[in-house]
């Protein structure tokens, strides 16, 4: 049965039709959204009803769906993410506001093959950044293979009989088998908010017939200029970030911000990375910087590193 995995959505429509637009080639049987799938972007009632479309569809909340329909108060947010969050909880109808609450918390085992979680099946808002905290999941969890979202960063975490390794994707494709007896871990990447220094929405299709393999893909998404035309980002060769754009925005989401508008013939400067790894643009090499707490700064509080 092949899986259509998705996560981290935050309502851009543009990003999310775009995975939808590549898949259409490649045959799924079951969508799987693993959380947030508003929060940050100004289409949040486009982004369900989208999402709701797929069928069949197996999802869990995210922490800014909970925040987003009402459920939590956002106490835990920073001060943009609040922001957003309050605004999207405005804008989003009633049918689709009751439909984020009845998402179900992770984890969800999905066909009796894999879990589903958005943050980790231990806390649904706790992050995975690295083997430290993919070690104590799974310590205390059994699942043989677990999705998981929340962190934007597409990471593969393997804990065989011998150690725990750590498998980064590498844009726009990557394949991987699953071994038998090896537990996994694995993160899709976000759809509508890439945090790993690759403006492409990302996101993965397993396939647990087919010797149980999984794939990551990253794609470009067209943005829409103020004049409304569209920018083909993917020709031209130019990436577009999901968050982040110098140009003038559309006075639509909170803040003004309205998603990425690039002015005709303005090229998008590629935004800086938020991640500890940053990859080369001379080579597909990834180089180690320095982690917050060797920089002389605090490691992100959970919620509090723009979720």
């Amino acid at each position: 049965m092949k899986y259509l995995i998705l996560s981290d959505i935050h309502s851009n429509k543009e990003a999310l039709a775009a995975i939808l637009s590549f898949v259409r080639r490649k045959p799924w049987d079951k969508a799987v959204c693993l959380g947030d799938v508003v929060g940050y972007g100004a289409n949040p009632n486009q982004a369900v009803d989208m999402l709701k479309r797929l069928r069949p569809l197996a999802a869990v909340r995210g922490n800014h769906d909970k925040v987003c329909s009402g459920l939590e108060d956002g106490e835990l947010f920073n001060r943009i993410a609040l922001e957003a969050a309050m605004w999207t909880r405005r804008k989003l109808t009633k049918v689709n506001s009751r439909w984020l609450r009845a998402l179900p918390q992770g984890p969800v085992v999905v066909d009796n093959t894999f879990a589903i979680c958005h943050g980790t099946p231990i806390d649904e808002d706790a992050y995975i950044f690295g083997e430290i905290e993919a070690l104590n999941v799974f310590r205390h969890t059994e699942y043989p293979i677990t999705f998981f979202g929340h962190s934007h960063f597409p990471v593969i975490f393997a804990l065989s009989p011998d150690a725990i390794t750590t498998i980064l994707t590498v844009a726009p494709s990557f394949r991987f088998k699953l071994r038998e007896g090896v537990r996994y871990l694995v993160n899709p990447g976000s759809v509508g908010q890439p945090r790993d220094g690759n403006p492409l929405v990302s996101f993965a299709l397993f396939d647990s017939t087919s010797r149980r393999r999984t794939r990551s893909s990253r794609r470009a998404f067209p943005a829409r200029s103020p004049t409304g035309s569209r920018s083909a980002a993917s020709s031209r060769g130019r990436r577009v970030r999901a968050t982040q754009s110098r140009t003038r925005p559309r006075a639509a989401g909170p803040g003004g911000w309205a998603g990425p508008q690039p002015g005709p013939g303005a090229r998008p400067k590629r935004p800086p990375t938020r991640s500890w790894l940053r990859r080369s643009p001379r080579s597909a090499s990834l180089r180690t910087l320095p982690s917050p707490r060797r920089a002389g700064r605090p490691p992100p509080r959970d919620g509090a590193c723009a979720c």
